[in-house]
């Protein structure tokens, strides 16, 4: 559970601190390569043969998530030494590549970064804060002043059915007259895991409090420490919240069971004081979007609306006006970071 919070530079540190005590060996850092970076390097480097099964970019997710679950369903020993193996002779593969293909793997890794499938953390703390301004630190620290929007969700069955999951987030914010905002924030989890036909180690359940295929989740939403919620619920029935102040954010959270081929939608309605700065002559509001890193890409919508007497006058590319808001939708797989600049008409 060393990697449960979403803040690299504070699990890094944890994982050092073990990996001395445990060794007497002091490392300089921490890397973090999921499935679907090395999946990237994949893509670069070529195919990988681990006991005669071949792994190309396009199967390694599914064969280090789901088949080699299946392919070892008691034998745990066999299943580790063959997921060893695939980290082993994917880091020889980078190697590989870097020598070979050196700008592609480059542009692979960087693609990574954004997605976050791929962090490092730096003992050394210059070097930690050129990993952060590269945007590899993993970090879940939010902006002091800017909105900020970052889902979190940590599976509390014990079980695989993580890689079924499909997250949907809404944030319309709607800007008021005395520079506040008022936001709804919302997100809808579709549990795609089937309930039979797959280890009892992918699915479950772990032991009698869970069911086949059922996806338990502490899910979070972490937004600007500035805001309060004034309303939760859970498929429109309000419900009570869990607020923590964490890593500069507000983490609001609830726990929610979600069966087999079922979904579930969480909303939080919010409110906070100075959204907007007033900056050259202008007014400004800006949004930081921070993705976790997933197997299937949550999908987001975000709507801005203003007060009435007021325009935009810039706002980020792609971005849609239908006179009542800017809108956008896509994938979440990477941080984005919106400026929109504001005008009063009077």
């Amino acid at each position: 559970s060393v990697n449960i919070p979403p803040d690299l530079p504070t699990v890094g540190r944890v994982i050092l601190t073990m990996y001395q005590q445990s060794t007497g060996e002091r490392l300089d850092g921490v890397v973090l390569i999921d499935p679907l970076a090395l999946a990237r390097i994949l893509r670069v480097s070529g195919p990988i043969n681990i006991h005669g099964v071949r792994l190309e970019a396009d199967t390694l997710v599914q064969s280090i998530l789901v088949h080699a679950y299946v392919r070892y369903p008691t034998d745990q020993d066999a299943r580790r030494d063959f997921l060893g193996r695939v980290a082993l002779q994917g880091v020889a593969a980078a190697r590989r590549a870097l020598g070979a293909r050196p700008i592609a793997l480059v542009r692979a890794l960087a693609d990574a970064v954004r997605g976050r499938h791929l962090q490092m953390y730096a003992l050394d703390p210059a070097v930690e804060r050129i990993v952060l301004q590269l945007g590899a630190g993993g970090t879940a620290k939010a902006p002091p002043v800017d909105d900020f929007l970052m889902p979190v969700g940590v599976n509390a069955a014990g079980n695989k059915v993580d890689t079924f999951l499909q997250r949907d987030l809404r944030y319309v914010v709607r800007l008021q007259s005395d520079g506040g905002a008022r936001v709804r924030a919302s997100i809808t989890l579709r549990n795609g895991a089937p309930a039979r036909g797959l280890p009892r180690y992918v699915i479950g359940p772990f032991n009698r409090q869970f069911h086949a295929g059922e996806n338990r989740i502490l899910q979070s939403l972490y937004v600007a420490d500035a805001y309060g919620f004034t309303r939760a619920s859970r498929n429109g029935q309000r419900v009570r919240a869990r607020a923590d102040q964490e890593f500069h954010g507000l983490a609001l959270t609830q726990a929610v069971s979600i069966p087999a081929g079922r979904s579930t939608t969480i909303e939080y309605d919010l409110v906070r004081k100075a959204a907007v700065q007033a900056e050259d002559g202008r007014v400004r509001y800006r949004l930081l979007l921070r993705p976790q890193p997933t197997v299937n890409p949550d999908r987001l919508h975000v709507a801005i609306s203003l007060p009435a007497g007021w325009h935009f006058v810039q706002v980020p590319a792609g971005f849609t006006n239908d006179r009542s808001a800017v809108r956008w939708s896509g994938l979440f797989d990477r941080e984005r970071s919106l400026e929109f600049v504001l005008a009063n008409k009077a």
